[in-house]
């Protein structure tokens, strides 16, 4: 599968800090697909994406999406997000085997970019 075998799809591309917003994992592939509810924020820097440190914790469902199907997940931006464009990283598995539970294929990373917008301007949080 050259291609990923999902897209994210967030309902904004700018965001307050604190704010929590929802986004679709849409499986665009002719296969099952696993996730789970975990994700990472980077922000970019001059010298690139950076990982942002934040302190949530997540559930740990598997969640198995069928050719064509979406599911709807939430994500929150840190209350000290510092100003300027992030993106959300997510990893999600093809092949996944919906009998034996089990999510077979190799990591695969989907991401999307969004601004944070709003605010005064905190500390610097970027690795």
């Amino acid at each position: 599968m050259s291609e990923a075998p999902a897209q994210l799809l967030p309902s904004k591309t700018s965001v307050m800090r604190d704010e929590s917003f929802a986004y679709d994992v849409l499986n665009v592939s002719d296969e099952t697909i696993s996730f789970g509810t975990p994700y990472r924020l980077e922000r970019l820097l001059e010298r690139g994406w950076g990982d942002i440190r934040h302190n949530y914790k997540f559930s740990l469902p598997l969640y198995l999406l069928a050719p064509g199907s979406s599911r709807e997940l939430n994500a929150r931006v840190p209350a000290d997000a510092v100003f300027g464009r992030y993106r959300l990283v997510k990893n999600v598995r093809a092949k996944a085997n919906r009998a034996a539970l089990n999510p077979v294929g190799p990591a695969i990373t989907v991401s999307f970019e969004f601004d944070v917008v709003a605010g005064s301007q905190p500390a610097e949080n970027a690795r």
